[in-house]
């Protein structure tokens, strides 16, 4: 919607293009068959607000900065451990759908590298240097859903699939 990476900030309703990414990292994005409601998680994240230390929305920024002067893909994958701790609605989100938090771990131990919830959830992700890298690791969770050495929350098999960050730059477009 802003024509690349974004910082989006609010109820999703302030969005500021990021146009320093360089490169086009691959996302595994994972999504368990669970429902999640957003009205449940905001009033959640608002029922707990008061007992954050500012620290995620320091990263958040942090990482915007960056993203703003100039990101390669390697750095952004460096920092993916920051990254999936930055998203303020995480903790909401596990109180609403408690099953999430030891699927995201699972997932985690299954891949060797931090996950992360997009938004207010159910879709969690992690990042790779590619996308051949992100489907390879797609496919690892599809074998371990199939194996059950991987078990999702939800009454039918997640939706997996590998895909790209697309910045400003490789779409042509001047920032």
């Amino acid at each position: 919607m802003a024509g690349g990476v974004a910082l989006v900030e609010g109820r999703g309703e302030r969005v500021a293009r990021l146009d320093g990414l360089h490169g086009s990292p691959g996302v595994l994005l994972v999504t368990p068959a669970v429902a999640v409601s957003t009205s449940d998680v905001f009033a959640a994240f608002d029922a707990i607000r008061s007992h954050g230390d500012g620290a995620t929305r320091m990263t958040s920024m942090h990482l915007a900065e960056e993203l703003r002067a100039k990101l390669s893909t390697a750095d952004l994958v460096a920092r993916a451990g920051a990254l999936t701790v930055a998203n303020d609605l995480l903790p909401a989100t596990a109180m609403v759908v408690p099953g999430l938090v030891p699927f995201r771990r699972g997932l985690s131990r299954l891949l060797g590298r931090p996950v992360g919830l997009s938004g207010s959830g159910p879709t969690l992700w992690t990042l790779y240097a590619s996308e051949v890298e992100a489907a390879d690791a797609a496919e690892s969770v599809r074998t371990a859903l199939y194996e059950g050495r991987l078990t999702a929350p939800g009454d039918a098999p997640p939706f997996v699939a590998a895909t790209v960050i697309v910045s400003v730059h490789q779409q042509g477009s001047q920032p």
